[in-house]
């Protein structure tokens, strides 16, 4: 059999998606050869087997309409185009023209090229396309090669797929001097406006959205400036967008802009590709499917769940046929799902698109790092829905399984296994499992101190969690030392006026205070105060905070006029209204124990005018208290028939707020001390 009957025979195999029997028959036609079947390949020659490869006398052979199982040999078949596909087509040899023996041999070597990077055998295929380069120069096309189909394969589109190996491979600058060189060729030997030009700045925009390590605007202007070029360069030639390799650069420029935020316009070109390639490929083509994904993500990003969740599920009606389920853009987009649906408040669907998204990523892959990640980054997710859903026990077996993957995944400390501690640290805490949660707080803060300073921020509100809850178990000296930790670290990255520091200073005070450390307690409230009182970051309520704590101390220690001061000055501020009323009753206190009964009349009259003015069984529990602290104060004064009123209107007003044993009321109540320290506590975090 010939050496042009065995091409067009592995061409026709090709195009019909069974790349291994196209070797074969391009392998034997080899064997026909003088002097090339040495070192073109790392494969030894093999005559096909001809049982399921019949050879007629045509040129050529038409192409499968079904694939069937040859789909999963063809790794292109399973590839969206980005537009690097321009040169893929094998080449077929027409007996009639009498080739010359160099332009059969050449289209022989570009074929297999072309036939074992349809299989992914990326290597052999550069191979082959080295070897041309090679024989193109040694014909005396080094200088200037002509582009147009010459000696079998032109130069175009050989530096073309070599590119695209590049590309695939990671090497992107090697790819980009490829793409160069087929412009300056072209454009040497036709004209800029050119379809060739406008396949190679297609795949220099390509490269750039791969290979840039941001989304620097300038940056993006340049990628967009190639596309919109490629773009101009098929209208002027074409007349038309209505081609697919069109269809693909508008894709691109929609990948460009969704990049930069501006997801209205990505949205409308994607939608502009879609319609082309609907009606120039077939209704399922896998392209057709990446354009109808790319429309799910822009609109997402606007907003329009409903939108993007059909949108998603037309492209797994597509992508799943041709894909099959275990295909790692399966899971991917269930898990885009599961963060549309967790966007619109759909917790309980999002909670099952990511359990299905883990076990889609599962089925991909067990021991690939990226997937490993993905699966915890879910993992991570799915426990902070099932944490706002106060599912606690799901939460914590979701991130338990998250931890257990990212521990597998990282040798040395990292920020994600820290995070994945703090929460499930969070969770216990909220399960009021002290000491199980203060357990993975210190094992996050080991983490985040080994980190280094990138996390010193980080690990402040850690330490002052950690001191939160040694304080709340009794441990005052140990949540000192963490909390002389945080100030540390607060005062030298934030500075020792920052809003933070006062923080930290205020719960400080609030240790101390329960340890009788009187001094030490008013010195922290004070710098706290100093630095509240100067921070445009503290509000009212922040100031206000730290003179109740600070009043409240110098009322223990006999200091009634500084508490006085103090006491008045948070009423001043505070806005709450259950505040104001431990103010107001702190203060009628100071001045009752100082005999200014008068003073004290005047601050639970304001409390019983204040919830008069206001709704609610709670109101009515305070104002039955504050007319029994009127009816006190009426009594200290000799004053028996406002006492007795006064006392009456409390106990109707306990009545009415359902309180039983009213009548205890009448001694002055205990004041709770419970100082309002306002710390920062971390809340569920996001997956890293």
């Amino acid at each position: 059999m010939c050496i042009i009957q065995l091409n067009n025979k592995a061409a026709a195999l090709i195009i019909s998606h069974e790349p291994e029997k196209a070797i074969q028959c391009l392998h034997h036609s080899l064997l026909n050869t003088h002097n090339l079947t040495r070192n073109f390949s790392k494969q030894r020659p093999v005559a096909p087997k001809f049982s399921s490869c019949c050879l007629g006398d045509d040129d050529s052979t038409p192409p499968y309409d079904d694939f069937g199982e040859t789909m999963k040999y063809d790794a292109f078949v399973l590839e969206y185009d980005e537009g690097m596909h321009t040169y893929h087509d094998p080449l077929f040899i027409y007996a009639a023209k009498n080739p010359p023996e160099e332009t059969v041999r050449s289209t022989v070597l570009y074929n297999l090229g072309i036939a074992h990077m349809h299989l992914g055998d990326d290597e052999e295929a550069f191979t082959y396309f080295s070897i041309l380069i090679d024989l193109h120069q040694r014909a005396g096309k080094k200088a200037k090669p002509n582009p147009s189909l010459c000696k079998g394969a032109s130069m175009v589109a050989i530096l073309s797929n070599i590119g695209h190996i590049h590309f695939r491979t990671g090497k992107y600058d090697e790819a980009l001097a490829s793409y160069k060189e087929v412009v300056e060729i072209t454009r040497d030997c036709h004209s800029y406006y050119h379809l060739d030009i406008a396949a190679a700045l297609n795949s220099i925009g390509v490269l750039r959205i791969h290979s840039l390590p941001s989304i620097d605007p300038k940056e993006v202007d340049v990628t967009l400036a190639f596309f919109t070029e490629a773009h101009a360069i098929r209208n002027a030639i074409l007349g038309h967008d209505e081609d697919r390799h069109t269809a693909t650069v508008l894709n691109n420029i929609g990948r460009a802009k969704f990049s930069t935020g501006d997801y209205e316009t990505a949205y409308a070109c994607h939608s502009l590709s879609y319609n082309i390639r609907q009606k120039v490929l077939v209704s399922n083509h896998l392209d057709v499917a990446a354009t109808l994904n790319n429309m799910a993500q822009a609109s997402s990003m606007m907003k329009h769940s409903k939108r993007a969740l059909g949108l998603y599920e037309d492209y797994l009606d597509i992508a799943t046929e041709k894909l099959g389920m275990k295909h790692i853009d399966i899971a991917a987009t269930v898990s885009n799902m599961a963060e549309v649906h967790e966007d619109a408040g759909n917790l309980q669907d999002a909670a099952l698109c990511y359990k299905q998204a883990v076990s889609l990523y599962q089925d991909v892959a067990t021991d690939d790092v990226s997937v490993l990640f993905e699966v915890s980054s879910i993992l991570n997710k799915l426990g902070s829905i099932y944490y706002e859903q106060s599912n606690l026990v799901d939460a914590i077996d979701a991130y338990q399984k998250g931890l257990e993957i990212e521990i597998h995944i990282y040798d040395e400390p990292n920020r994600s296994v820290a995070t994945t501690l703090l929460n499930i640290a969070l969770v216990y805490k909220t399960q009021e499992s002290s000491s199980d949660a203060l357990a993975y707080y210190k094992e996050a803060a080991q983490i985040q101190h080994a980190l280094g300073e990138p996390e010193a921020l980080r690990l402040a509100c850690t330490l002052s969690t950690i001191g939160l809850l040694l304080d709340d178990s009794g441990s005052y000296d140990a949540a000192i030392l963490a909390y002389e930790k945080v100030l540390v670290l607060r005062m030298e990255h934030l500075g020792s006026c920052h809003f933070d520091v006062s923080t930290t200073l205020n719960a400080m005070g609030v240790i101390y205070y329960k340890q009788g450390l009187v001094e030490a307690a008013v010195k922290c409230f004070e710098e706290c105060l100093s630095i509240r009182g100067g921070s445009k970051d503290s509000s009212n309520d922040d100031i206000a905070t730290v003179l109740f704590n600070l009043g409240s101390v110098h009322v223990d220690i006999g200091q009634s006029g500084k508490a006085i001061k103090c006491f008045t000055e948070c009423i001043n501020l505070e806005a709450e209204l259950i505040n104001i009323f431990k103010t107001l009753k702190c203060l009628g206190h100071v001045y009752f124990k100082r005999d200014e009964v008068k003073a004290a009349l005047k601050c639970f009259n304001k409390g019983v005018e204040i919830c008069k003015t206001n709704d609610g069984n709670a109101i009515k529990a305070q104002l039955s208290i504050f007319l029994c602290l009127l009816s006190k104060c009426h009594f200290a004064l000799n004053q028996q028939k406002e006492a007795m009123a006064a006392f009456c209107d409390g106990m109707r007003a306990n009545r009415d707020a359902g309180i039983e044993d009213a009548e205890n009321l009448i001694d002055f109540p205990v004041v709770d001390y419970y100082f309002m320290s306002k710390l920062k506590l971390i809340q569920c975090a996001p997956a890293a």
